[in-house]
């Protein structure tokens, strides 16, 4: 028997958060049917419309696209050659300024 906390935090991550029932099922280890029938009646006795009552638009929540390792890579080289280029710039000023004084 689940745990009323169990369902309630299931309902909450579909309704609120825009999880699917599947990734729902994996994070809390429960059966992918139960967590459907959890929001199916939570919908009924609460009068949440599907989208086969009308012209409703469900908007997911955003998941970004991750990136290649490659292009990750490629991006952190780029950052580390420019960081390189600030500190080479500022050293050869510090040392201008030294032959100065």
């Amino acid at each position: 028997m689940w745990s009323i906390e169990q369902r309630e935090h299931a309902i909450k991550a579909h309704f609120f958060g825009g999880w699917t029932y599947g990734e729902i099922s994996k994070e809390m280890n429960i059966p992918r049917d139960t967590i459907k029938t959890w929001c199916r009646r939570y919908r009924e006795a609460n009068g949440i419309p599907t989208l086969s009552d009308g012209d409703i638009k469900i908007k997911r929540a955003y998941k970004p696209r991750q990136k290649s390792t490659d292009k990750i890579r490629d991006e952190r080289i780029a950052q580390l050659e420019m960081e390189v280029e600030l500190l080479r710039n500022f050293l050869l000023m510090d040392e201008r300024g030294q032959k100065r004084d």
